[in-house]
Parts: structure tokens; C-alpha cells; sequence
């Protein structure tokens, strides 16, 4: 299990991963999702999120 940002971002390149699957539940308490291409997911997406 990754424990840091860099442990995810060393498991996404090392998996050569194409695509990541945002999970979150929404206000109502509805499931989603959003799936990115791995170039728009950074640090960034770990502290500002995905808009």
C-alpha cells in the first residue's frame, strides 16, 4: 500500500498506469467518479483535487 504521494506516483509509472479513477461520494451521499489520463495527475490533485 503506497503511504505518500511519491509512493503513488512511483507505483503509477512504474505500472506505466494510462488513466486514474477519482472515487468520491457526493453531498447526497451518491457515488461517483472521474477518470483522468495520467498526465493531468500530479501532486497537485492531492492537495487542490480534480475540478
Amino acid at each position: 500500500m503506497a503511504k505518500s504521494v511519491a509512493d503513488v506516483l512511483k507505483l503509477v509509472k512504474e505500472n506505466e498506469v494510462k488513466f486514474v479513477d477519482f472515487r468520491f461520494t457526493d453531498t447526497r451521499g451518491k457515488e461517483q467518479h472521474v477518470t483522468v489520463p495520467v498526465s493531468h495527475f500530479d501532486e497537485d490533485k492531492f492537495t487542490s483535487g480534480h475540478a
